[in-house]
């Protein structure tokens, strides 16, 4: 009985959102809501399109961009992660959670091709001091 009484309280507090995000559609902060209970409460393709959603009303919002990558990332979609990860760096080439990211998910690619391609497009565009570039490769062990 509990079990149903929290999935019953789930889809009425995602029905409530919902209906509020159609009244308010550039809240921030219902989007982000809405996408990240569904996102933890492990309802991935729902977050995927709230998150999406979200970007019609805030299209280079680096928050929600970096956690569709990793909403991406975590259910296997690396290259889809990757796309989403270069275009943050577009907006913003010194997100350093999105430089770390991409390189994590290089590594677990086992990509070194395109892991060496990024590590000196990092050096040769000079965005990031050594120092911040040096701690990001401590992060990802990749010093």
């Amino acid at each position: 009985i509990l079990i149903n009484l929290k999935i019953l309280n789930q889809k009425k507090f995602f029905f409530f959102l919902e209906n509020k995000l159609k009244k308010k559609p550039s809240d921030f902060d219902g989007w982000m809501l809405l996408a990240r209970t569904c996102y933890i409460s492990g309802y991935f393709q729902k977050a995927e399109l709230y998150y999406n959603r979200a970007l019609k009303y805030f299209p280079k919002n680096e928050i929600i961009l970096y956690e569709l990558a990793m909403l991406k990332k975590n259910t296997n979609k690396l290259i889809s992660a990757l796309s989403i990860l270069e275009t943050i760096y577009e907006i913003n080439p010194r997100n350093l959670n999105s430089i770390v990211l991409k390189l994590e998910i290089l590594k677990v690619m086992k990509n070194k091709k395109l892991l060496n391609v990024t590590i000196e497009r990092l050096k040769k565009e000079k965005y990031l001091n050594e120092n911040e570039l040096i701690t990001i490769l401590e992060k990802v062990n990749l010093e």
